[in-house]
């Protein structure tokens, strides 16, 4: 399952990396993490830990999201704040993967090993 760690590691750093370089509320910044971390967990069992971090890292980048549409911008120490949260929530939901998730049959039909075991 060495490979879906990979997977999950790269998946993380590509979302980290654009919450870093998020500058404009016309990006679509929650659709893209949202598929990212679709992505990461597409092969993990549902977990209430994962579950609810996920619902926390999609909640802290539509905060972002909503704080950078916000008329007049708020100031940059506001903005780094919300995207150290977000990054916090990503750092978070990503441990809690990789500390409870457990394969999918779905994962054990394209080769991550056995569905049911943890990753």
């Amino acid at each position: 399952m060495a490979q879906l760690r990979k997977d999950i590691g790269t998946s993380f750093a590509n979302a980290r990396r654009k919450v870093e370089a998020y500058a404009s509320a016309s990006e679509d910044l929650s659709g893209e993490l949202r598929r990212w971390t679709d992505y990461a967990l597409r092969f993990v069992e549902p977990d209430p830990t994962i579950r609810n971090l996920h619902r926390v890292v999609l909640e802290s980048a539509d905060d972002l999201t909503g704080l950078m549409a916000a008329q007049p911008r708020p100031r940059d120490s506001s903005i780094a704040t919300a995207k150290a949260h977000l990054t916090k929530a990503f750092d978070d939901l990503e441990e809690a993967i990789l500390k409870h998730g457990i394969l999918t049959p779905g994962g054990e039909k394209v080769g991550l090993g056995i569905a049911g075991r943890p990753i």
